[in-house]
């Protein structure tokens, strides 16, 4: 945000306002002005001094009546609050702060709220890494690092680097990389810390350009590994840089991943490094995925989920089970198989409400897939109460739920599941998350006939999609050519829906392929080739029996015996 600059007047007047004040009044209102706009009584008290503190209340009923701040409603039980009256207030009140007492207050607020947070401090990461921040930076102004300023940079950066990862889980990217990159920038080159906190693959997709300091800071990290020598650091940092470059590179490939995983799995196992391990198995995991091989991305999800349970980081468990989920409900595994894998992943994760809930998204669909319609209902519901208990939204399990709906035929209730995923994402300028729930957003649209919209929104699809994204790849192309084909630009529509199809069958992704496959029979239909629209549907019916979704397979041959009714006999 640009700051909007201050007539030099209205300084003056607020300057002299301040100046009116007595000598303990100045010393309230500086300290109130440390915690912000809005502050409580007891961080005053905690940064006033000792004899300063027994006569604080009196000094902020003294600012109330002189209409310098009024109270507020507090955050904290058993405390009062107050807001200033005007911005332009407490910034003149916190300017009139020495830079070297302003560092100690930051620091000394930070402590008071994380006390008072108790419990609850992970909420208030944010906030106490921001006041840390600012302590940091006051501190390095007056003269070079010491130890002490070094260990507040460190504490900012684990706190911010944390908040930071939080907004990643609730696919808030831009909020995320604000944090995590200031977090990095506290902590010198060879701090294992810098590399840990760089994010990696989904929750990078779609932020582009903006990761340039990331690859900055994993760079350093390699060329300081290779001065001292730290194997561990150096390994490390080419996992995570290889797992940035699979959503910042288009032209990165498969096979240089996979490489650099296997040449770190073997100095990690020399180390018994488990989060290394985990890290560059899943790297593996995702550059199989890269390659549109769903089986083997799956394989060593799983491997990975075994070093990082040893590790005991429950982020990294969150992002590798969400992709064994995809692997499993998106590859060839049969559904039934796939379901059970699920049911055992709940088990295993009972103590994670939210990693809970998106197994049980995935579950869903793998059970609606077999018919058990009132199963999926059931499942949904568990899915949608935790994430409502929690007032957390994972946009990625409402896709999930919208396949339930749409294999039943039912646009209304995928759109309802969709839309609001899709505007926060739209707002958040997130591409992730938002290219999968566009595309199936595009056939909720287009299956209720509103086919102009539904062409828009593959378009927007098309822009945001990752060339490792198959189902995104195959369906903004599939309801890009059924939009075309009711047009009547039927060459344009088939092109693309054969597009559609042999993107799909360099995989091993089942739905994608069978989904393409249909839509190709609609477009063919469309252009009055019933005959070739039927050879399409037999092929997708064949897909999506080996996949097991037994509730698409009917509804194929449904309209396979149409589609036969209508085909010219032969002579």
């Amino acid at each position: 945000m640009t700051a909007v600059p201050v007539p030099p007047t209205i300084q003056a007047l607020l300057a002299a306002r301040l100046d009116r004040l007595d000598e303990e009044e100045r010393a309230v209102i500086e300290r109130a002005s440390v915690e912000g706009k809005v502050f409580h009584s007891g961080s005053v008290v905690e940064l006033a001094p000792e004899p300063l503190r027994p006569s604080v209340a009196t000094h902020l009923g003294a600012l109330v009546r002189k209409e310098l701040i009024r109270p507020d409603k507090p955050v904290f039980a058993a405390e009062d609050a107050f807001r200033f009256r005007h911005l332009l207030i407490r910034d003149a009140a916190y300017d009139s702060i020495p830079k070297q007492v302003r560092a100690k207050l930051h620091e000394r607020h930070a402590d008071w709220l994380e006390g008072k947070a108790g419990e609850q401090a992970v909420e208030y990461e944010e906030i106490i890494g921001y006041h840390l921040e600012q302590a940091y930076r006051y501190r390095i102004e007056l003269g070079p690092a010491d130890d002490t300023a070094r260990a507040i940079a460190r504490g900012a950066a684990e706190r911010l680097g944390s908040a930071g990862r939080r907004a990643f889980i609730r696919s808030d990217g831009p909020a995320g990389v604000n944090l995590v990159s200031r977090a990095v920038a506290l902590l010198p080159p060879e701090d294992p810390l810098r590399v840990e906190l760089i994010p990696n693959v989904r929750v990078v997709q779609g932020l582009g350009g903006d990761m340039a300091w990331a690859d900055r800071a994993l760079t350093e990290a390699v060329e300081s590994a290779a001065t001292t020598g730290d194997r561990r650091l150096a390994a490390h940092a080419f996992v995570q840089r290889g797992l940035l470059r699979l959503f910042t590179e288009s032209e990165v490939t498969p096979e240089e991943l996979i490489n650099t995983a296997e040449r770190s799995i073997v100095v990690f196992e020399q180390l018994r490094d488990e989060l290394g391990l985990a890290r560059a198995w899943r790297l593996k995991a995702q550059a199989h995925y890269l390659a549109r091989r769903g089986g083997p991305c799956a394989d060593a999800s799983e491997r990975a989920l075994e070093h990082v349970r040893l590790a005991g980081d429950r982020f990294e468990e969150q992002e590798i089970v969400e992709w064994l989920v995809i692997a499993l409900l998106l590859g060839p595994a049969p559904a039934a198989e796939a379901a059970a894998r699920c049911e055992v992943l709940l088990e295993e994760t009972g103590d994670h409400s939210l990693l809970q809930a998106e197994i049980l998204g995935g579950l869903a669909s793998l059970v609606a897939m077999r018919g058990r319609t009132g199963e999926a209902d059931e499942l949904i519901a568990r899915s949608r109460g935790i994430m409502n208990d929690l007032g957390e939204r994972i946009w990625l399990v409402s896709l999930w739920w919208s396949f339930v709906f749409l294999w039943r035929g039912d646009a209304i209730a995928a759109e309802h599941e969709l839309r609001p995923g899709y505007d926060a994402l739209k707002k958040l300028g997130e591409r992730s998350n938002f290219s999968s729930l566009s595309h199936s957003l595009s056939t909720a649209v287009y299956m209720q006939g509103r086919y102009a919209e539904a062409e828009q929104l593959a378009r927007e699809c098309e822009e945001a999609a990752r060339p490792n994204d198959v189902h995104s790849q195959v369906h903004w192309r599939s309801t890009l050519a059924k939009v075309l084909a009711r047009r009547g630009e039927v060459e344009a529509a088939e092109r693309l829906g054969r597009e559609a199809v042999g993107f799909a069958s360099e995989s091993d992704f089942h739905l994608a392929q069978a989904d393409a496959l249909m839509n190709l029979g609609e477009v063919l239909d469309l252009a009055g080739d019933a005959e070739a629209a039927a050879a399409a549907v037999q092929d997708a019916i064949r897909l999506y029996e080996r996949k097991g979704n037994v509730v698409s397979a009917a509804r194929a041959h449904s309209q396979l015996e149409g589609l036969r009714d209508t085909a010219p006999s032969a002579p």
